[in-house]
């Protein structure tokens, strides 16, 4: 072989027999420590490990942890963990190197054990317990480090432990030995090996340990065999002790036995002792025949640590070792049933000689393996090995991607790759031939090669991607030649028969007849993987994406079985039949066993011992010996049908965690002594109905193919199939009775009939209860009771409601009845207000100028008020009116430029009265829109007029009118007052008015705007304010030209001619009110006030209406000084520079209100004596009302009577000064007539008394005599001030006076001592005030009237 060299390198890399069935359990998958040091299987099936970081608990799928807490008497007493085991009650106790503990019924405190000393009393236990064993009697027995034996018992406080005392010949028993290792036989007798003593067993009859054999066995771990024998290490090796014949055998390495050191000693299921030892793994012997088996089963080479610890065997057979550092190694018998050849021993690393595309079968029990991209290699099934076949050179083989294989009679291996063709291998002598696929009638080859297969006539087909076709070998020329066939890209070729092939496409099967050259095709819709005929009528076809079919091969129907049906995945790959005609189905999830006759999956998956997960396409091959070959990304798995068949067991369910309202149940007090595994009923508040419950299948080989289910009878409707999770969850939960049932599968996928129940209860509240449900009775009694009661009065109250209807009708057409009389009324003043305007107008503008003379202001204010009135009546007639009309529109084509100038110049006189900068502006000369001329004129007077009235004299108001954007918009901007007021939207409602303003009130309804905004909405415009830039407030609206109405208006006629209403409504602004010689008068006086010195009375007038401040002041201006002020504030101002001796007032004004201006006054004490007159146009009892509480005088309603008010102020006046005179005549001693009420007399004499009491205390002032009297200072005050008109201190002072008169007429005191005694110390002081009260000096006033000696009598009560 001159040009190929086969090169045949025998790399001797062992494939694994098996896949391994040692599973790794340790800290990462929540192992507390890897040092494992003991190992147990409870009553309930849960595993726990002691380590030398703390006890562990494992369900299979979570480990709980329990260590040690310092200071913490109910966790650990250490975490160095020496033996596990439970007692007769299922109690789980636990030695450490410090003391034992057991671990409490809720499975999260423990409850240490202590030591019974001499005094009968309990010491904690501060050293190591060895060991502990239960006896079959029950017996629970430690072994300790320092008190020996240990028999422990319940006691009061828990459990105690006491000493089983050490018997030897002719000495007293020993209390303190160390009991190295202990253990019992099958015939319950325990055995311990004490340190230098010797073998000892326990006498049942004595309670005391006794020796059996004496001598120095220091013993680390000691157990017993079937057949009674003890076992147990010493120094040098393994002693096996026959108490039957008393005697001993060795073990050591001079027969065998590995020289390290024993650290545990193991009786196994299979009849050997199992002999662990630090560092050289673990030994067997034979217990019948002796003899030391080194590596049994090669389990050595298995385990992650050779330091084995601990060894247990559970129910199901696993075994259970404990390594140092090593953690846990579970051997399962259930695994490792799936050979596995692989190349790699990484775990994490694929290689990509691991990347199995294409399997074939050789010769002489070898396969070829294709590889991606590392080429051929081949697996000797004898061996257990790989051989690499590397062909010399750059050979496109050795790293071709080989996507199929097939071996002729011939000894050729045919090798299809997807990137160099076909190329065909002597399998004899390592010679290569290339063959090419040319695309039909061209030159082109297609080099992607995707199946090779070989018929029942041994011919070689080949199938080709990327548009490919199908080729067949053609012998005689040894080339491949294209079948005309209609199908391209073939995936998958099946022979039914000689004269019937299959081939599955990309969407596509075909069936094709080779000797007639005719087909026939089918759609599938999915790429079709692989094909196996069942019959002939039927086949499964194999789709990826679509699942897998039973497809009908006469009709092409099929129906689909997919992930719903049990299936791992629906991409499925390849599929072989067994012998049974189960088919085995590799996915991209794993393996699937399929049963057509119970139309069942059993899937399995790497934890079986799969390579992975992810197989190939074409990674299949049926040897011819039955056994099945799978190949994937991280090598092959091979078996026999036969081998993987095992009776999965149920597993039991039991409950691992539960909280009841987020409180987990090892903190539930109710439930301290029952476990959570042995749980069966649960009663729970109906405030605590949230309940999490957590549960498991305590199985360890499979855990992760166990599924769940769980149904809460009474709550679910049915069962919750939940897959693997292991948690239920309610909340809210209704009283009543429910029984939770929990089930699961076994490893296979049965449903087990077997069910975990729990009974829940929850409790209901209070309310729901039986006597809650007594007292709901009674009610429902006394329901029926008051329902009886209820229907016989039902008529009367149906009569009553009609009654009511009837009535409410009458109310509503009583209301239209006297807004039909309002109307009528408002309208027939129009007449004689007509009548009354017009002759006061020409006697005003007498068609004669010549004939003129002077009117009287009085005749100009009876016009004006005329023409104002009827400009109110006409308002409330037009509001009437638009209050039912407001969207009915008598549209006409007007100009509005020209209507918004009438309106302008018709308000051009007022403005140049009040001197006010008032402009149009108007970017169009003319502008047609459609609008009802008579609301768009109201509109514009509205807006106009307001501008005009809040806006200070001299001001600017500027009406813009323009055109933009299909909307005409008139902007009217005024100056306002000088200080800009912020609006709100209320101002658009009806009789909303400006109160908030700063400028005086303005007369008016409160309609304008109101009626602005209903006809701009019926015109489809709008209307909106903002501030403006000088200082006051723009109001914009905006009108839709002619285009935005619809062609449907109906549109009158225009009639263009002046606004009757304009002019009604403006002649009231036209006229002039002349200047009053009282307006000039009040003006001096205000000037003039602070210095105002006169005789008469002041009358202080308050109204914001200046012709009635004008019209009063004329009434009273003979005898009063008049001093006018427009609202509250100025009111108060001009009160603390002046004290006028009457006020009246208005109610309603801006600001400070006429009640509130009488309250101010009332509380002040300088004031409060002035007497204040109400003027109101209200007939409110409630106005009134409030006015009187304010401290008001009198009370008159306008319109009023020039003589009725003229009476009111003089009476007022007069009771005052009534009232003053007749404190000065009792002051200066003199007679009176006055009528005055009692209680001023009452109270003048009380208060004279009081004084005249006190008069030498020089400390004596008006707190004092208020407290004497029981009043308030202010109140002492104002009564006074109203009685005598004089201060308070003004008021003691006289009373002395008084009293100094008197002395000197009764006494023949002199002067300065009659003063003295009233309480003057100032004489020049007493003289001044003593003349000016009584006209003359002290001596004058004793000789004027010294004949009045004893004649007088002062009336004082006594």
């Amino acid at each position: 072989m001159k040009n190929l060299l086969l090169l045949v390198l025998l790399c001797l890399m062992k494939g694994a027999l098996a896949q391994s069935n040692v599973q790794y359990i340790g800290i990462e998958q929540g192992l507390s420590n890897d040092y494992v040091t003991d190992i147990y299987q409870d009553k309930a099936g849960f595993m726990w490990f002691g380590t030398n970081g703390g006890l562990n608990r494992f369900d299979g799928y979570e480990f709980i942890n329990y260590r040690n807490i310092p200071l913490d008497s109910r966790s650990l007493p250490d975490n160095r963990i020496t033996d596990i085991t439970e007692d007769a009650e299922g109690n789980l106790w636990i030695a450490t190197k410090v003391g034992a503990a057991v671990l409490h019924k809720n499975q999260k405190a423990f409850s240490r054990l202590r030591l019974w000393n001499k005094a009968n009393q309990l010491d904690t236990i501060d050293f190591s317990i060895h060991q502990l064993e239960t006896t079959k009697r029950g017996i629970l027995f430690a072994g300790s480090g320092q008190a020996g034996l240990l028999v422990i018992e319940h006691c009061k406080s828990g459990f105690g432990a006491k000493t089983v005392p050490l018997q030897l010949a002719n000495q007293d028993p020993r209390d303190h030995y160390n009991v190295h290792a202990m253990c019992k036989t099958a015939g319950d007798q325990l055995w311990a090996v004490v340190q230098g003593v010797g073998l000892c067993y326990y006498d049942q009859s004595s309670h005391s340990l006794r020796l059996k054999v004496s001598g120095n066995f220091n013993a680390t771990t000691m157990t017993s065999s079937s057949d009674g024998d003890i076992w147990f290490s010493t120094n040098w090796g393994l002693r096996r002790y026959r108490p039957g014949t008393n005697t001993f055998t060795d073990f050591s390495a001079a027969n065998g036995l590995r020289i390290e050191r024993i650290v545990h000693l193991y009786f196994g299921k299979d009849q050997k002792m199992w002999v662990c030892t630090d560092g050289g793994g673990i030994q067997k012997i034979a217990i019948h025949s002796g003899a030391i088996i080194s590596n049994d089963e090669g389990i050595n080479n298995l385990l992650t640590s050779n330091a084995v610890f601990a060894v247990y065997e559970d129910l199901s057979s696993r075994q259970w070792i404990g390594t140092l550092r090593g953690g846990i190694n579970v051997i399962d018998p259930n695994k490792g049933r799936f050979k596995l050849a692989t190349n790699s021993a990484s775990k994490q690393k694929i290689d990509a000689k691991d990347f199995v595309l294409s399997i074939a079968e050789a010769d002489k029990d070898k396969l070829w393996i294709g590889t991606e991209g590392a080429g051929i290699r081949q697996w000797d099934m004898q061996k257990q090995q790989f051989s690499n076949i590397a062909l010399p050179g750059s050979h496109p083989i050795n790293k071709a991607f080989v996507t199929d294989m097939v071996q002729d009679d011939d000894q050729q291996l045919w090798i299809a790759t997807y990137d160099q063709g076909i190329v065909r291998m002597d399998t004899k002598t390592g010679a290569t031939k290339q063959y090419s696929c040319f695309y039909p009638h061209t030159s082109y080859a297609n080099r992607a090669i995707w199946r090779l297969y070989k018929d029942s006539r041994q011919q070689i087909w080949a199938a080709t991607l990327n548009g490919g076709h199908l080729y067949k070998l053609d012998q005689q020329k040894n080339e491949f030649t294209a079948v005309d066939v209609d199908i391209r890209d073939i995936l998958v070729i099946s022979q039914e028969n000689e004269n019937s092939f299959w081939f599955g496409s990309w969407a596509e099967v075909f069936h094709y007849d080779p000797s007639r050259k005719i087909g026939k095709k089918y759609t599938i819709g999915t790429p079709v993987r692989f094909i196996l005929h069942a019959s002939q009528q039927y086949a499964w076809i194999g789709t990826e994406g679509g699942g897998l079919l039973h497809f009908n091969k006469h009709d092409g129907t099929f129906k689909r079985y997919t992930e719903k049906d049990g299936l791992p995945s629906n991409t499925l790959l390849n599929a072989l039949a067994d012998k049974q005609g189960n088919l085995w189905i590799s996915t991209y999830n794993g393996l699937s066993k399929f049963n057509p006759e119970r139309l069942t999956f059993q899937n399995f998956n790497k934890t079986d011992g799969l390579q992975s997960n992810q197989f190939s396409y074409n990674a299949a091959l049926k040897r011819q010996s039955g056994e099945l070959v799978f190949g994937g990304i991280r090598g092959f798995n091979y078996f026999y049908p036969a081998d993987l068949t095992f009776s999965a067991s149920f597993p039991p369910v039991t409950l691992t965690q539960l909280s009841i309202d987020n409180k987990p149940y090892s903190n539930l007090h109710d439930y301290q002594n029952a476990p959570l595994a042995n749980l069966n009923d649960l009663t729970i508040p109906y405030d605590k109905a949230v309940l999490s419950i957590s549960f498991a299948a305590l199985e360890y080989t499979f855990p992760d193919k166990i599924k769940y289910a769980y149904f809460l009878e009474g709550w679910d409707k049915d069962w919750n199939y939940v897959d693997k999770q292991r948690t239920a969850h309610y909340s809210h939960l209704k009283e009543g009775t429910y029984t939770l049932r929990i089930k699961s599968t076994d490893a296979s996928g049965k449903w087990n009939t077997a069910e975990r129940q729990v009974k829940i209860r929850i409790l209901p509240p209070w309310w729901r209860s039986l006597w809650a449900y007594l007292l709901y009775a009674s009610f429902v009694v006394a329901a029926l009771y008051i329902y009886r009661n209820y229907v016989k009065y039902r008529a009367a109250l149906l009569f009553k409601l009609k009654t009511s209807e009837f009535e409410r009708d009458k109310e509503h057409e009583l209301h239209q009845k006297k807004i039909t009389f309002f109307t009528h009324i408002a309208h027939e003043f129009r007449t004689p207000l007509t009548l009354i305007v017009n002759p006061i107008k020409e006697m005003l503008y007498p068609a004669d100028m010549s004939d003129s003379h002077s009117a009287p202001q009085e005749l100009h204010q009876v016009y004006n008020n005329a023409k104002r009135l009827l400009s109110l009546v006409d308002k409330l007639l037009l509001f009437q009116k638009a209050d039912g009309d407001f969207d009915q529109l008598r549209l006409v084509r007007l100009d509005i430029v020209s209507l918004s100038r009438e309106v302008f110049y018709c308000f051009q006189q007022l403005a140049h009265a009040r001197k006010i900068d008032y402009q149009f502006q108007s970017e169009a000369e003319s502008c047609e829109i459609l609008g009802d001329r008579e609301k768009l004129e109201i509109c514009l007077f509205n807006l106009f007029h307001n501008a005009l009235k809040f806006t200070a004299s001299r001001g600017r108001v500027i009406i813009t009118l323009c055109v933009k954007q299909g909307m005409v918009d008139i902007t009217v901007s005024d100056s306002g007052n000088g200080q800009y007021t912020p609006l709100s939207d209320d101002i658009f409602k009806a009789f909303q008015r400006d109160y908030g303003s700063n400028s005086k009130a303005k007369e008016g309804f409160g309609i304008g705007l109101f009626l602005v905004k209903k006809f701009m909405q019926a015109h489809a415009g709008e209307i909106r304010f903002a501030p403006n830039t000088i200082g006051g407030t723009s109001f914009s609206i905006e009108l839709p030209l002619p285009t935005a109405f619809g062609k449907e208006q109906l549109i009158y006629e225009d009639v263009a001619e002046h606004s009757v209403f304009l002019h009604e409504l403006m002649e009231e602004e036209h006229i002039p009110i002349p200047e009053t010689a009282v307006s000039s008068y009040e003006e001096e006086k205000k000037a003039n006030i602070s210095n105002l010195t006169t005789e008469r009375d002041i009358m202080l007038l308050v109204d914001d209406n200046a012709e009635i401040r004008t019209y009063i002041s004329k009434i009273f201006q003979a005898d009063f000084d008049i001093v006018q002020a427009e609202n509250g504030e100025e009111a108060l101002t001009l009160l603390r520079k002046m004290e006028p001796s009457i006020v009246i007032s208005d109610v309603v004004m801006h600001g400070i209100s006429g009640i509130d201006l009488c309250e101010k006054i009332k509380k002040n004490n300088k004031l409060s004596h002035i007497p204040v007159i109400l003027l109101t146009a209200s007939f409110s009892a409630d106005i009134k009302l409030k006015g009187i509480e304010g401290g008001a005088d009198d009370y008159i309603t306008k319109p009023f009577e020039k003589e009725l008010l003229t009476a009111r102020v003089r009476n007022l006046l007069d009771n005052r000064h009534r009232l003053h005179q007749y404190f000065h005549s009792e002051i200066t001693l003199q007679t009176n007539d006055y009528k005055v009420p009692a209680a001023y007399k009452d109270f003048l004499q009380q208060a004279m008394q009081v004084v005249e009491t006190h008069i030498l205390e020089s400390d004596f002032t008006v707190k004092t005599l208020a407290d004497k009297l029981g009043m308030s200072h202010s109140n002492l005050y104002r009564k006074i001030k109203s009685i005598s008109g004089k201060s308070a201190n003004e008021f003691i002072r006289y009373i002395r006076l008084r009293n100094v008169a008197r002395t000197l007429i009764d006494t023949n005191a002199n002067i300065n001592e009659a003063a003295y005694t009233a309480g003057f110390n100032d004489i020049k002081h007493f003289r001044q005030q003593f003349s000016k009260l009584f006209g003359c000096t002290p001596s004058e006033y004793r000789k004027r009237y010294a004949h009045l000696k004893n004649r007088y009598h002062l009336a004082i009560k006594q």
